[in-house]
């Protein structure tokens, strides 16, 4: 699972505010997010009805929370921005500012991977993968692909990259990435690449980035999520700050929904300079914005999406309740039912799960359900 606090978007938003001139003396500002007209009429995501026994299930299961353990982050870690389970349940935590994979077992923690630009190191990494024989791949935004720890010895995979995210299958890597560095007017960018591992290179690329010739524009709103079913080959992905969730096999898109009254995050911008702003409709302190926090695998075909909501008064022009809301995520029909509200979900195995809770003691649980 993405795990993030502090989100390379937000960090760039923060960065770039701080250094941006004021747009009010351009003439030529351009209000984001621009979507294309075609992605109007589309299927919605959400549905009310909840008709199939498994999914009821699961929306009992998720009522049934058991309490296993708790982890004071804030006591040991620093910025952690991902988190896994392991096939033996143990958890393994990605620390940032620490650069080091913390894993936690029966009580103890251990640290794994190291500091620097050699065989199995990391200099800036982002997330994490583990796979059926405990391999432990990290994507680093500076170093690429690495695997720190393996049934053999440390080994980079693919360097020189800047991934945000990766899953593993049979005979490679789908890779998200996160740093597009070009404008994107004619939509030919795509957001996942595919690794083939026995022929050492991306065979074919897949998700389109924001569309636009601000290249500022484009990075912040190509930046998002990602999940792999290994069952029904399925990759979903979905923008941070997007009401568009797609659907693919092996590079072909298969369904796209939209969600309904989502409330995007809005900038302004201009090419000369280039630079970017918050509009001002996001700047008042009354003012929010809907957000995609986690997209979960549940089951072989069931996944968990996370967004956070702000109810809009259009009369007074103000937020109401910001709500974080779940739904149960049928990845084959593209439909997407609503259950009870619940912590943000961080880490999903079987049933298994951990939770990011603000609370005095700590901040991530581990339950059963």
């Amino acid at each position: 699972m993405k795990y993030i606090l502090l989100t390379l978007t937000g960090f760039l938003f923060a960065v770039l505010q701080s250094s941006c001139n004021d747009l009010n003396s351009h003439k030529n500002n351009q209000l984001h997010p621009k979507f294309d007209a075609d992605q109007e009429n589309i299927n919605s995501l959400m549905h009310n009805d909840i008709e199939d026994q498994e999914i009821i299930n699961l929306k009992n299961r998720f009522q049934k929370l058991s309490l296993l353990d708790e982890i004071d982050e804030g006591y040991i870690f620093g910025n952690i921005t991902d988190i896994e389970f392991d096939n033996n349940f143990n958890l393994y935590l990605l620390d940032l500012d620490q650069v080091k994979v913390f894993k936690v077992w029966d009580s103890e923690i251990d640290t794994l991977g190291s500091k620097g630009r050699g065989p199995g190191e990391m200099l800036f990494p982002w997330s994490l993968e583990i796979d059926s024989l405990n391999n432990i791949y990290v994507s680093d935004l500076q170093r690429g692909i690495t695997n720190i720890k393996s049934n053999e010895e440390e080994v980079d995979i693919l360097t020189r990259s800047s991934y945000s995210d990766l899953k593993k299958t049979d005979n490679g890597f789908f890779l998200r990435k996160e740093m597009i560095m070009s404008p994107n007017p004619e939509g030919k960018i795509n957001t996942i690449d595919f690794y083939d591992v026995l022929e050492d290179t991306i065979t074919y690329s897949f998700g389109n980035a924001y569309k636009n010739r601000n290249q500022l524009a484009v990075q912040n709103y190509s930046s998002g999520l990602m999940e792999y079913l290994k069952s029904n080959n399925i990759i979903l992905t979905i923008n941070i700050h997007s009401p568009y969730l797609y659907a693919y096999k092996s590079g072909e898109e298969i369904w796209k929904r939209k969600i309904e009254n989502f409330i995007s995050f809005e900038m302004t911008s201009t090419d000369e300079p280039l630079s970017i702003k918050y509009h001002t409709k996001f700047t008042e302190k009354e003012n929010k914005y809907d957000e995609i926090k986690t997209l979960e695998q549940i089951s072989d075909k069931y996944v968990l999406i996370q967004i956070l909501r702000a109810s809009f008064d259009d009369n007074s022009n103000k937020r109401g309740e910001i709500k974080l809301k779940s739904y149960i995520l049928d990845s084959e029909l593209g439909q997407a039912y609503r259950i009870d509200d619940m912590h943000q979900v961080v880490a999903i195995k079987d049933n298994r799960l951990v939770i990011h809770e603000k609370t005095d003691n700590s901040n991530l649980k581990l339950y059963s359900f």
